[in-house]
């Protein structure tokens, strides 16, 4: 990296004498930041660096910074105790956007292990995870936006951050009697109704819709990529995942063939409406909604819809410190 401008103005009569003055200014005082990935001893990714050092910094003094930049992307998050939902209620940071939103997560556990399906396929949890991001989807537009009209965005997906499995439900929108208390009600309703759609779902339609979502998800997971570009993102992001596995998608594919329609009603009871749910429900307030007080120290805590095992987030720093529980482990 350097400092100055990488661009050469063009202009009529630049000489080679230019173009060389101008190197040795954007070389004579530059930094290394070299990535090696693969299969690449430390001794060896050192050895390149260093060679591309003495032919660069015979003009300046080029710098290797050296560290191991996988770490930065492989360290755990932290989980969340069992049974518990948490409310963080924050004010937008740019006082004038009229904008509220509410975003559910709830935690489901590490990417590549069963959890408590230790005699399932491989990525049989994982798999699960995306039947029901597929299931609620239009579900949840249909509810959250179409029905109860409460903005202009509203959506559900899975996720793996940090090789943690994660489901989120988000609403974003400016209305003034809908704001985010509102949505986050909503929410909750929404996945509690759509848990009792699926319960009481004549045996008819389970064969037709579950079918058809198993089908079209199993055809997300074999469709290969159709260019080298695409070809190459899904690998690098594979390579950096805590456990790189480049079979995974067949895998996971191999796994929805065991998933039955009861697998998938314990899953949703179990992650998003059981007792040993983990949940955090975020909450943007925008600038003509009010955070509702019913406590806290802050201000930033309360509201006039309450859970009987909500916990009120009024320090996220203090809240990582006192309410996580650690390290997720393999049976999480």
């Amino acid at each position: 990296s350097s400092g100055i401008n990488a661009e050469l103005p063009l202009r009529p009569g630049i000489t080679q004498s230019d173009i060389k003055s101008y190197r040795d200014d954007f070389l004579k005082d530059i930094t290394i930041d070299c990535l090696a990935m693969g299969n690449v001893l430390s001794e060896q990714a050192s050895e390149y660096s260093n060679i591309l050092q003495s032919k660069l910094s015979t003009l300046g003094k080029a710098e290797i910074v050296a560290g191991d930049r996988l770490k930065s992307f492989l360290y755990p998050a932290l989980k969340i105790k069992n049974g518990t939902n948490y409310v963080i209620r924050r004010k937008v940071l740019n006082l004038e956007d009229p904008n509220s939103g509410a975003l559910v997560q709830y935690q489901i556990g590490l990417m590549y292990s069963n959890g408590p399906y230790t005699d399932r396929k491989p990525f049989y949890r994982y798999a699960l995870v995306r039947l029901l991001g597929l299931a609620m989807k239009e579900r949840c537009f249909n509810y959250l936006r179409t029905q109860q009209q409460l903005g202009y965005l509203a959506s559900c997906f899975e996720e793996a951050y940090k090789d943690i499995l994660i489901y989120n439900i988000l609403v974003q929108g400016s209305r003034a009697d809908k704001g985010a208390e509102v949505m986050a009600e909503e929410i909750d309703k929404f996945v509690q109704l759509t848990y009792d759609e699926f319960s009481n779902m004549p045996q008819d339609t389970i064969d037709k819709f579950f079918g058809g979502i198993k089908i079209a998800m199993k055809k997300q997971l074999e469709d290969q990529p159709i260019s080298m570009s695409l070809k190459y993102d899904r690998y690098a992001l594979e390579i950096f995942r805590g456990m790189p596995d480049f079979e995974r998608r067949a895998k996971q594919s191999a796994a929805i063939d065991d998933i039955t329609f009861d697998d998938f009603l314990e899953f949703y009871y179990r992650y998003l409406v059981g007792g040993s749910r983990r949940k955090i429900s975020t909450r943007v307030f925008g600038k003509d909604d009010t955070i509702p007080n019913v406590g806290g120290d802050s201000g930033n805590s309360g509201g006039d819809y309450i859970l009987d095992d909500e916990v009120i987030v009024d320090d996220v720093v203090q809240f990582r410190e006192k309410h996580l529980s650690g390290k997720f482990g393999r049976e999480d």
